[in-house]
């Protein structure tokens, strides 16, 4: 199951002491989600990313979160789609998924300390898929799933 954009960010919020900003949950959900991919072999986020200026984007959560321009998120987020009310929610869901929680977890560890700045540095590596599929002034260019997990595979794969 590849959750909705703002159920990530909201266990990336709740791990955070004093919230995370726009930028800074993008870079962290994209990092996450390439981890989940090699880990656990399927997408963590709905719907992906894609290549904006400033690095991997999940659109979906952009729409969302946009009006706290830079200003730190430490309240949970709603939902970007409507649940299926019939079972379990996403939330339920996400807090029994091990490989889940540990790629969040891993990531927040590793780059809590990292200001936007540096997490967009981090994304635009030469050869990352960001780097591959970026254009200029595009803003609809889908990063494929495939290239990130070998991307992470090859040469981010965060697990402690």
């Amino acid at each position: 199951m590849s959750y909705d954009p703002s159920i990530i960010a909201n266990a990336f919020i709740k791990l955070s002491e004093d919230g995370l900003s726009n930028v800074q949950l993008q870079k962290l959900m994209y990092l996450a989600h390439g981890t989940y991919l090699v880990t656990a072999g399927k997408p963590l986020l709905d719907n992906g990313f894609q290549a904006w200026d400033y690095g991997p984007v999940s659109v979906d959560f952009y729409q969302m979160a946009k009006s706290y321009g830079r200003d730190k998120i430490n309240e949970e987020l709603s939902l970007c789609f409507f649940e299926n009310l019939d079972g379990p929610t996403q939330a339920e869901v996400l807090a029994k998924d091990e490989k889940a929680l540990e790629a969040i977890k891993n990531v927040y560890d590793t780059f809590k300390d990292f200001t936007p700045a540096q997490l967009i540095q981090y994304t635009h590596q030469i050869g990352s898929p960001w780097q591959k599929s970026y254009q200029p002034g595009v803003k609809d260019i889908k990063l494929n799933d495939e290239d990130i997990k070998q991307y992470f595979a090859d040469e981010i794969l965060i697990i402690n």
